[in-house]
């Protein structure tokens, strides 16, 4: 009876979910099409979880399966090729771990992922997968189930969407659960969480604070540790042919994104908040594979072919808070100021020497500007103001991330003294119950007013 019972319960996901892709095509290219989808998606999810986890789950796979299929063959136009391109590939592998958990890894933001795409193994990014709950309208049920399970609610809401997630049996158990300790000190307690909830096997990769040979050679013996530990776990070995390939296609990735930096410095690319989320992915999760690849070269051919620019041009640090009109408004076709890529995607971009692929995945983790003394992460603020040439800093205090925000006014205050203005606004990047848009929109806009910048296109 139980097997039957879900057999009926994915029949019935999957005719919602065929009835919500008539629906879609029907409507392709309307925005009531994409606003009423979405609604209806979080409904759905949020109505059935408590009751229904299975039910929902197929729902939800299937619900972003026809998502993916959408945003093929129905592309925003209004988006770049690149920002096109990159909806889609997020889309594919926030679905593939959800579609194949045996066949996935449970990982933080700076995971080296390379190694996982070179084993066939899908990692599900803790700040992805919540941010896409976000998105969906679903992500209120999660944060109710984390209440309920008595996660603070000072936690970081990325973590405690994705602890609502698994408790209330939204995903099923990943194969393995991984993360390395930084910037988010929530990462142990939240791994070792899920890890004992599905009673799944964890790796934790400690990387030191200190940059020092001996801090190098010991994350590279963590990461030696790391293969075998997949490797018994898989019953397999790790295919060198397939790290290289992997290697490859980060430093190829890497190559384009210098490209698109050397373009953006000058020219004016649009973009919003959803998109570098899309990015982050991008550039972290997605490294190694072939994909990022083709991706970082369309970004590179976009950014070169967008016009030479005199707007207002702002730095953007930590994670943004998507989904709110200020953003939108603000930094648009229609805005009077260019929205800088956030911080976040200079951590990982670096080249990886192929004959010593643990020694630079060692060394990049280690010089990541998040790991160590704030000093690291001044300095390459101030790299990156100066070189995307920078009219204003603003530092987003995420709720809950105590790394951003015990920090955020030291940042400020040392910007402010290299002749940079830079603001401190506090907010939640995922959970809008902590967020007043019109707080927001307020300090946003007295800060743009300082600048000297004008609401319209140039």
């Amino acid at each position: 009876m139980p097997a039957e019972n879900a057999r009926r319960q994915k029949t019935t996901a999957r005719t919602i979910c065929l009835r919500l892709l008539s629906f879609a095509c029907a409507t392709a290219g309307r925005e009531v099409c994409r606003v009423d989808a979405v609604k209806f998606f979080g409904n759905t999810v949020t109505k059935n979880l408590n009751d229904h986890p299975v039910l929902t789950r197929s729902f939800m796979q299937m619900g972003y399966a026809a998502q993916q299929f959408m945003l093929g063959a129905f592309p925003d136009p209004s988006l770049l090729p690149s920002q096109q391109y990159a909806a889609q590939i997020c889309m594919k592998y926030i679905r593939k771990p959800l579609a194949e958990p045996k066949k996935a890894a449970l990982v933080n933001l700076f995971m080296p992922c390379e190694i996982l795409h070179a084993m066939d193994v899908y990692p599900m990014c803790v700040e992805g997968f919540s941010a896409f709950l976000a998105a969906g309208n679903c992500d209120m049920v999660c944060l109710e189930k984390a209440d309920e399970q008595g996660v603070p609610d000072t936690y970081c809401s990325f973590h405690r969407t994705l602890l609502g997630a698994v408790y209330a049996g939204l995903i099923e158990s990943p194969r393995f659960v991984a993360s390395t300790n930084i910037v988010c000190d929530a990462n142990f307690s939240t791994f070792n969480a899920i890890a004992g909830h599905y009673q799944t096997p964890k790796f934790l990769i400690d990387v030191p604070g200190s940059d020092t040979e001996d801090a190098v050679a010991y994350v590279i013996e963590q990461l030696q540790s790391f293969t075998g530990f997949m490797e018994d776990l898989l019953g397999y070995r790790l295919c060198h042919e397939r790290l290289e390939k992997a290697i490859v296609n980060t430093n190829r990735a890497v190559a384009a994104h210098e490209r698109f930096l050397s373009a953006l410095e000058t020219r004016y690319m649009p973009t919003t908040a959803t998109l570098e989320m899309y990015r982050l992915l991008t550039s972290h999760i997605l490294l190694g594979t072939e994909e990022a690849t083709v991706f970082y070269n369309r970004l590179a051919n976009d950014a070169e072919s967008c016009a030479v620019s005199s707007r207002k041009r702002i730095l953007w640090c930590h994670v943004m808070p998507f989904g709110l009109s200020p953003m939108e408004t603000s930094f648009g076709s229609d805005g009077a100021f260019q929205l800088l890529p956030t911080d976040l995607h200079y951590d990982s971009m670096f080249p990886i020497d192929p004959n010593r692929p643990l020694h630079s995945m060692a060394r990049r983790l280690i010089s990541n500007h998040f790991n160590g003394k704030i000093d690291k992460r001044l300095d390459a603020l101030l790299t990156m103001a100066r070189r995307l040439r920078a009219d204003g800093v603003v530092l987003f205090c995420h709720w809950g991330c105590k790394a951003s925000n015990g920090s955020a006014f030291l940042l400020r205050d040392a910007i402010n003294d290299e002749g940079i203005p830079a603001i401190v606004i506090d907010g939640d990047a995922c959970d809008r119950r902590n967020m007043s848009e019109g707080q927001f929109s307020t300090r946003l806009q007295a800060f743009f007013e300082m600048l000297g910048g004008r609401e319209g296109a140039e």
